[in-house]
């Protein structure tokens, strides 16, 4: 068992060992992403830091997991109960691939209702190197803080050996991969399934809730014990106890020691006075007792293993019916509300054994608090969320599209089809309207600092969750310091050339950690550069024409496409640099407005390539994208008020039309 960081610490010495990992996928019952992306992602992707602090490292991640041509990226994905979310205020700050699991999916043995009223409850990760070896880590610990920076847990992590083992695994993974549209010719999937050379079978066996039955593989190892001797830690217990211990006696065990973990917050036993009274009354061979502790040292321990003399199973197996799939019904046809859970089967040896116990040092609980089932009931209350269906939302960047990735729109109840959502940049779309893909509105810009997203019905949240993104290769990582050298940039007609002007895109008001070059404001109003900009306007212009000359269609779509929202300095780079310098110079004090005539140049300019650019699209009916004009300053009053001269409103406004049409009819 490991406890506090010490977890990450391993985790990351045994992920060193694997070597250059491509893939990693882990399932958990509820999840904490900004936790993951701070202390495990950099553990993955092999930053030198750990925990990532500063939007400059959840770039540096972002760039490891899109990869390079040069260098290959990084596939990581999260399964987790779509209820249990911890949202909060966290921030999902990387392209990490979320997938919200709906028990409702699965089925054993053709009972559909198996699942139903459990939860997603396993925690397993498979690691794939770049020579294609898998590595396994199966633990008790769920991706949040407590479950990897303060409690005690246990863990086991091992090269995936023996074809039977690489067949368990792929076969889980297989069935929660199912629903996703990444499932079909899965290359992981199918090296596990029906792939060769994995070897013997070595001293461990992956077992899920999916293919075995927990209490009839403990039944064979108990066959094989000579003490017949069961020993279990558990942080959570049936409510029926006594006669749950009786079925796994009738197993063949000869006593049971139960090693009740003591609540976090109280201290207590989450058994109830009754229950525990009586289980010790009635049963001579149960014996509740404790590890060793100094009262000081006292973890909270959420570990789950049952340990036999020849056997120490590992995984997330608490001692509850739903936990270990046991239930009252006679036939496991008539089963309901078992959990999905997941972990290993390891065998140990008298020597081994005897030093679990020797470690341990097991003595009798003593006198002790109980909690009563109303307080174990409110220790559970608010872990999940009252949702009954889950959707999941992908950015597509080479597209700039969203996409509803699950589930398939014809299949969402009809109760649901009047849902809104809620996505980055204010946009509100119903969900309807996902029949086909639905564009960006900021290209992106707002999907950069914010991947929450959530399903309205009415004035109900029925879902929410992180929106996922693919291609990200074509997400915009890099930047200008400002317009002005991002114009400067483009007049000799290649932009990503001028590294002495680029930064990563990076907005430190996100993260009062961040440090990060901040753009120049003071000297944007009083100096104007007018003919470098004005070159530079007329160099993207030029450089749309070229790409719409392009003989191939698709040649065409990727050259436009990428000046307007793809390359570094692109015109949606521009666009939103502009509407934030609009911004900033209406939230300036009267007193320190200076004339105001330059930017809105600036900004008609930008217009006058906008209107270019959807010009050039919107010449091959195949392309549907377009981009937003900006909303220029009105400065007519400034104009009327700030000059000696006074002028008629109707004659600057002729002045103004003169201006804009001169700029339309430039190059």
């Amino acid at each position: 068992m490991i406890e506090g960081v010490r977890l990450y610490q391993h985790i990351r010495k045994e992920l060193d060992k694997a070597g250059i990992i491509k893939r990693a996928w882990f399932t958990t019952f509820n999840l904490n992403v900004s936790f993951f992306e701070q202390w495990i992602l950099p553990a993955i992707t092999r930053m030198d830091f750990a925990p990532a602090k500063t939007l400059r490292d959840f770039e540096d991640m972002n760039d490891a997991l899109a990869g390079t041509d040069e260098i290959l990226g990084i596939e990581v994905r999260i399964f987790y109960d779509f209820r249990a979310l911890e949202k909060g205020s966290d921030l999902k700050r990387t392209s990490i691939q979320l997938h919200p699991v709906d028990m409702n999916s699965f089925q054993i043995s053709g009972n559909r209702n198996y699942f139903k009223g459990g939860v997603f409850h396993p925690k397993v990760a498979l690691f794939q190197n770049d020579k294609d070896d898998f590595y396994l880590l199966v633990s008790s610990a769920n991706i949040t803080q407590g479950g990897w920076a303060r409690n005690r847990e246990c863990f086991f992590f091992s090269k995936v050996e023996g074809k039977n083992n690489a067949r368990q695994i792929g076969n889980f993974f297989d069935a929660i991969t199912q629903p996703f549209d990444f499932h079909k010719d899965n290359d992981a999937l199918f090296s596990l399934t029906k792939g060769k050379g994995w070897g013997d079978d070595p001293s461990w066996a992956f077992k899920s809730s999916l293919t075995h039955f927990f209490d009839e593989d403990l039944k064979g190892c108990i066959e094989m014990s000579r003490e017949k001797h069961l020993t279990i830690w558990s942080p959570y217990w049936s409510m029926d106890l006594q006669k749950l211990l009786i079925q796994f006696k009738e197993l063949g065990l000869k006593h049971i020691r139960l090693l009740p973990a003591r609540s976090f917050k109280s201290r207590k036993i989450p058994i109830p006075t009754q229950t525990y009274n009586a289980c010790k009354e009635e049963f001579d061979w149960v014996s509740f007792e404790e590890e060793r502790w100094l009262r000081d040292e006292m973890p909270f321990v959420h570990a789950k293993i049952w340990m036999l003399d020849n056997t120490l199973c590992i995984g997330s197996w608490n001692m509850t019916r739903s936990g270990c799939n046991i239930q009252n019904s006679k036939k496991r046809s008539e089963d309901f509300g078992n959990n999905l859970e997941a972990g290993v089967f390891n065998s140990l040896s008298q020597s081994e054994y005897h030093d679990i116990l020797s470690v341990s040092g097991f003595k009798k609980i003593g006198t002790v608090g109980h909690l009563t089932e109303d307080e174990i009931e409110e220790e559970k209350a608010g872990i999940l969320e009252p949702f009954d269906y889950p959707f999941e939302i992908t950015a597509d960047w080479k597209a700039g599209m969203f996409q509803l990735t699950y589930p398939d729109i014809k299949k969402i109840p009809s109760e649901y089809l009047k849902a809104v959502v809620n996505l980055p940049g204010d946009m509100k779309v119903p969900i309807v309207n996902f029949e086909k893909p639905v564009r960006f509105l900021t290209y992106g810009s707002s999907l950069r600092n914010n991947r929450y997203f959530s399903v309205i019905l009415g004035d109900k949240t029925i879902f929410q969750g992180y929106i996922n993104e693919i291609n990200v290769e074509d997400r915009p990582s890099n930047e200008f310091l400002s317009e002005t050298e991002l114009l400067m940039a483009w007049i000799d007609g290649q932009p990503e050339e001028r590294t002495d002007l680029i930064v990563k895109r990076i907005d430190e008001e996100d993260n009062e950690n961040v440090i990060a070059e901040k753009t120049p404001e003071a000297n944007f109003f009083s100096i104007k550069p007018w003919f470098s900009n004005l070159h530079g306007f007329a160099r993207i212009r030029a450089n749309l024409r070229e790409a719409a000359s392009l003989r191939r269609v698709e040649d065409r779509k990727q050259g436009l496409i990428r000046t307007g929202r793809i390359r570094v300095g692109s015109l949606a780079e521009l666009s939103s640099k502009l509407s934030r310098r609009k911004e900033q110079y209406l939230a300036l004090p009267e007193p320190e407005k200076v004339s105001p005539i330059f930017l809105w140049f600036m900004i008609e300019e930008a217009n006058h390539c906008i209107k270019v650019y959807n010009k050039l699209l919107s010449d091959d009916s195949l392309f549907e994208e377009r981009m937003n004009p900006i909303d220029n300053l009105d400065i007519t009053e400034y104009l009327s008020s700030k000059h000696q001269v006074v002028y008629k409103l109707n004659q600057i406004r002729e002045y103004l039309e003169l201006a804009k049409s001169t700029i339309q009819r430039g190059v």
